[in-house]
């Protein structure tokens, strides 16, 4: 049988055994207790984006209007921080959450300037934007939507039994921990029987 082999450091007690890899373009990080861990993609997904926010100030610096700022910052920097969010969102703990959204506070001062308010919500109405963990299940949502309709992807879920309202419903996986039930499978399933279970 397959096992992870453990390390006793000097006082006996195990090293925590860590992998790093990325896959298709995601660096991952996993350990033999808490599985993958998103936070070291997240981090750099986040940091990327404060890089870029140079960009917004040069040109607002050159009299670039607000909708111009706007729309520089959903293709430059927007874009990082929602990159496979579809993949890492369910497992988001309410530190990572706060500073994704961070990133697009910041932004939207920049953007606005003068005009800006110290009510994150207020600047939100002006440019007729979301908070980024709504637009994140709108996100999921859209992506659940694709997979059903893909004749191959749709076989990531099994289907059984009826619901009250004459439709199928997708099986969710049993989950033995809150890990499990986070990750991406269990908690589309979850999504798909909430919202789109009349796409089935």
């Amino acid at each position: 049988m397959d096992f992870t082999p453990k390390i006793l450091n000097q006082t006996g007690n195990p090293y925590d055994n860590t992998e790093k890899f990325t896959l298709l373009g995601v660096d991952l990080v996993t350990d033999n207790i808490k599985g993958i861990n998103f936070a070291t993609y997240i981090n750099s997904c986040i940091q990327k984006a404060y890089k870029s926010l140079w960009i917004l100030r040069r040109l607002a610096e050159f009299g670039a209007s607000i909708e111009e700022l706007y729309i520089t910052y959903k293709l430059r920097i927007r874009t990082h921080i929602e990159q496979n969010a579809p993949l890492w969102m369910f497992s988001l703990t309410q530190e990572l959450k706060k500073k994704i959204e961070r990133v697009q506070k910041i932004s939207l001062y920049v953007i606005l300037g003068k005009e800006a308010h110290e009510d994150y919500l207020c600047n939100l109405a002006i440019l007729n934007a979301q908070p980024l963990e709504e637009r994140r299940q709108k996100i999921a949502l859209k992506f659940a939507s694709n997979i059903l309709k893909h004749p191959e992807h749709r076989k990531i879920f099994s289907y059984t039994g009826e619901n009250t309202r004459s439709k199928k419903t997708v099986v969710v996986p049993f989950t033995r921990t809150v890990r499990y039930q986070k990750s991406t499978v269990p908690a589309l399933a979850q999504l798909i029987n909430q919202k789109l279970a009349h796409k089935i």
